[in-house]
C-alpha cells in the first residue's frame, strides 16, 4: 500500500522543489538533517545557556518567543493565507480560496464586489488573550476558523521544540570516552568543559535566588584546583 504523503511532505515538495532520487539520496539527506539540527542545537544553546540547566523550551519565555517568530515564517510558507467570503445566508464563513493553490487570485476574483476575508498564521497569533475572547461572542464564525488555525500552529510549535530539545539533550549527554571508535579526549579539556559549564550554571543559579551559588568563590575554587593539579 502507498503510504499516505504527508502535508508538511507535500508542502516541502512544493515549497523548496525537493526531489529524492532514491532511498540512498534520502539516506544522505536524513545524515545531513542530523549534522545541521546539532549545530543549530548548539547555536541555540550557547545563546541560550540557561537551557543547558532546564532543557525546557516553554521555561525560557525570550527563547520561545525568538523561535516561534521563525516557525511561524515557516508555517506561513506551509500554510498560506486563507481568503473566505461570509454567506449572505447564514452569516458563516465560506472558504474561496488559498494562496498556495493553483488559480487562486481566479478564485478570489470570481467574487468580485464581495468583502473578502483573510485569515493566516500571523493574523491568529497576533490577536490578544482579549481579541480571541471577545471574538467567541461577537463573531463565532470567523472565531471558528481562527480557532482551527490557532490548534494547528500549537501543535506545529510544540513538534518543532521538541525536536529541537531532543538534540539539546543529546549535546548535553555526558561524553564516553570507552565507546569503541570514540576519539579520547584529554581529561583536563574535559574538566576544563565540567567548569565552564558549572560557571554558566553558577550564574543561573545565582539569579534564580540560590545563595549557594557565588562565580565569584568558584572561579577562585577552579584556580586554587589547577594551582595544586599543575604542580602535583
Amino acid at each position: 500500500m502507498k503510504a499516505k504523503q504527508t502535508e508538511v511532505a507535500k508542502a516541502a515538495s512544493v515549497t523548496d522543489e525537493v526531489k529524492i532520487t532514491s532511498l540512498k539520496d534520502a539516506g544522505y539527506r536524513i545524515a545531513r538533517t542530523g549534522e545541521t539540527m546539532k549545530i543549530v542545537a548548539q547555536y541555540v544553546l550557547d545563546k541560550c545557556p540557561k537551557l543547558a540547566d532546564e532543557p525546557k523550551i516553554n521555561s525560557h519565555q525570550e527563547l520561545r518567543d525568538d523561535l516561534a517568530e521563525g516557525y511561524k515564517l515557516r508555517a506561513h510558507e506551509l500554510w498560506g493565507c486563507d481568503y473566505y467570503i461570509i454567506s449572505k445566508d447564514t452569516g458563516a464563513w465560506l472558504h474561496i480560496a488559498n494562496d498556495k493553490d493553483a488559480g487562486w487570485q481566479e478564485k478570489i476574483a470570481e467574487h468580485k464586489g464581495r468583502e473578502i476575508k483573510q485569515i493566516n498564521i500571523h493574523y491568529v497569533t497576533a490577536l490578544s488573550s482579549n481579541e480571541y475572547g471577545a471574538m467567541g461572542k461577537n463573531d463565532t464564525a470567523q472565531r471558528v476558523h481562527v480557532e482551527n488555525m490557532r490548534n494547528k500552529w500549537r501543535k506545529y510549535e510544540q513538534d518543532r521544540n521538541d525536536s529541537l530539545i531532543k538534540i539539546v539533550k543529546e549535546l548535553l549527554k555526558p561524553e564516553d570516552d570507552s565507546a569503541p571508535g570514540r576519539t579520547i579526549v584529554p581529561f583536563n579539556d574535559a574538566v576544563k568543559k565540567l567548569f565552564a559549564s558549572l560557571d554558566k550554571s553558577a550564574k543561573v543559579k545565582l539569579g534564580r535566588g540560590d545563595k549557594t551559588a557565588d562565580p565569584v568563590r568558584f572561579r577562585m575554587a577552579v584556580d586554587a584546583f589547577w594551582k595544586v593539579y599543575n604542580n602535583s
